[in-house]
């Protein structure tokens, strides 16, 4: 290694200016010894290294928590839906049809909803009805001539719009008319979908 010290002169403008000033002066630069810029090394890292750790000071990973999906579900199959809660309609007249499912005799919900069920119905109401609801248990209450006087937490429902007023429990349709047709009211389909 070579440890002798070497003369720098500066740029000929700053000789210059120093010659006006008085007496040259040598500067003086001692090479950079291998241990040098080793030291040099490991101190810009441990700097770097520092100030990366000041920035993040925490980092945690959470689990994985599985969810179970909403729910609508049939209370029964289609064969077991009827309207029998309710008398059968005079034509001409105005009222209201439920639809609930007989299972071991006793009428029950025809649909479920679970734990915050946010569902969309789609339907082609038949001629005659005029709207369709989504009442609480498998009954109206006394008195009512329409669906919706059913109970607070009866829906009314529109077909292809999202439902997430219902809260978890049984539910039956029910369908409100104001003049039953003369033929009687078609069949129609309910399809829910998340």
């Amino acid at each position: 290694m070579n440890d002798e010290i070497e003369p720098i002169y500066p740029e000929d403008s700053e000789k210059q200016a120093n010659e006006s000033r008085g007496p040259r002066k040598k500067l003086l630069r001692k090479p950079a010894t291998r241990g040098g810029r080793i030291l040099f090394a490991i101190v810009a890292m441990a700097f770097l290294v520092g100030g990366v750790a000041a920035v993040i000071i925490l980092t945690q990973t959470l689990p994985f928590v599985p969810v179970n999906p909403p729910s609508v579900t049939a209370g029964c199959a289609n064969q077991d839906i009827g309207w029998g809660v309710t008398p059968v309609p005079t034509q001409g007249k105005a009222g209201f049809v439920i639809f609930t499912c007989y299972d071991h005799g006793g009428a029950v919900p025809a649909f479920n909803v679970g734990e915050a069920a946010v569902a969309t119905p789609t339907f082609n109401l038949p001629a005659g009805y005029v709207d369709l609801w989504a009442i609480p248990g498998a009954n109206i209450a006394a008195g009512a001539t329409r669906c919706g006087m059913a109970q607070q937490t009866s829906a009314n429902l529109t077909s292809g719009s999202p439902v997430s007023s219902l809260d978890p429990g049984g539910y039956s349709y029910c369908a409100d008319y104001f003049s039953a047709p003369s033929g009687g009211f078609a069949s129609f389909t309910v399809t829910w979908s998340q």
